[in-house]
């Protein structure tokens, strides 16, 4: 898989794909619905599967209070080894600043998506919102596809006890403690990786060592005490880590 930053250096791989955009926190079994049909699309078309990441999240870049916003269930690096394991051939990692923010919709469609990109099709949500100030939607884009010549599609919905699989469904099952559910809807296990940092080494002196992991994010999806095992030289011991 290639992964880009910008829009206009894909036609030196490529020429025309077929296209999906979102923040893809989690990589969730929705998301993945969407990536299978972006990919059984391509390969219709004989194109390469391209997935749009916006980084950061919008709502990450337009709020004074990074500490309010929703944790983030993956890190970009994360979502990349992810996205790559559904057989994507591109990601454009669409930098989310105050250049895109006060781009117009039409503009968006015409420098990202058709000057950009030379998408034949591009599969999003009904309720997809875009350009300056959420100006653009779904309808638009059926319209500036017919004249620019690529398709619009609506991406599949993947429904769990009839709720719409969700990053915040994922976040708050998490926050629930119901592990069951999460993994159930992102078709895995919830990982959190981190840096191993070191500490106050008090823990060795109370005859419990300790491990001291740098989540490398402002928030976490999940707070508390919980019983583990730490697997150490291939050896499980019982454990208990502490997040929060």
């Amino acid at each position: 898989m290639i992964v880009i930053d910008d829009p206009n250096t894909f036609s030196q791989h490529q020429q025309g794909c077929v296209a999906t955009i979102g923040k893809f926190d989690g990589v969730h079994l929705g998301h993945q619905l969407i990536l299978d049909q972006l990919k059984q699309k391509a390969e219709a078309l004989n194109l390469p599967a391209l997935a749009i990441v916006i980084e950061p999240h919008p709502e990450e870049f337009f709020t004074s209070d990074p500490g309010a916003c929703p944790a983030r269930l993956s890190l970009i690096d994360e979502k990349l080894a992810l996205i790559e394991s559904f057989g994507v051939d591109f990601v454009l990692v669409l930098r989310f600043d105050k250049q895109l923010s006060e781009l117009s919709a039409e503009a968006y469609i015409r420098d990202i998506l058709v000057d950009g990109l030379g998408i034949a099709a591009f599969i999003v949500g009904d309720d997809f919102k875009f350009g300056n100030k959420r100006g653009g939607d779904f309808a638009l884009l059926k319209r500036e596809g017919a004249a620019h010549g690529f398709e619009v599609l609506e991406s599949a919905a993947y429904e769990r006890n009839g709720q719409r699989i969700s990053s915040t469904y994922v976040r708050d099952s998490l926050q629930a403690g119901d592990f069951a559910l999460a993994e159930q809807l992102l078709g895995r296990k919830y990982t959190i990786k981190g840096e191993v940092i070191k500490g106050q080494q008090l823990g060795g002196q109370i005859g419990f060592p300790t491990c001291n992991i740098d989540p490398q994010r402002l928030k976490m999806p999940l707070l508390g005490v919980f019983a583990c095992y730490a697997r150490l030289d291939d050896v499980l011991l019982p454990a208990a880590v502490n997040i929060g």
